[in-house]
């Protein structure tokens, strides 16, 4: 059995945030007056952010290099500010990141697969979400 690609994998996990962020605006709300009102709502935001920079530092510098255009660094750096200096976010910054930056960076990434993966599917939730989150637990 082939061991699936890491990078690969990665990516699918880049993939699932963006969904969650696009599923969290849909729940929420697509206004920024209520953004900016809403503490989960940019808690849950900045979550999904900060784990996409956490999987953005286990990609390999291969592809990182190969795929610059993508701005690896600081998506990191958002995931370091997001992990260790939270209360200094600024709620307009989170905004404008999911307004103009998440879903370029899942479309880019569902070209990346697609180049060794001709089969995958980035609608598939379930090839996407490890844990079973419409669980009624």
């Amino acid at each position: 059995m082939a061991r699936p690609n890491r990078d690969a994998v990665i990516l699918k996990g880049i993939i699932k945030y963006c969904d969650r962020i696009h599923r969290a605006q849909e729940r929420f709300g697509s206004s920024y007056k209520i953004f900016q009102k809403d503490r989960e709502y940019q808690s849950s935001c900045a979550m999904y952010i900060l784990q996409i920079g956490e999987l953005s530092t286990r990609l390999t510098d291969s592809v990182k290099t190969q795929y610059n255009d993508i701005p690896w660094r600081d998506i990191i750096g958002m995931r370091n500010i997001f992990a260790h200096d939270y209360d200094s976010i600024d709620a307009g910054k989170i905004w404008e990141t999911l307004q103009f930056d998440i879903e370029p960076l899942r479309e880019k990434c569902v070209q990346i697969i697609l180049q060794s993966e001709p089969d995958f599917d980035p609608d598939e939730e379930d090839e996407l979400l490890s844990d079973s989150e419409d669980d009624d637990r």
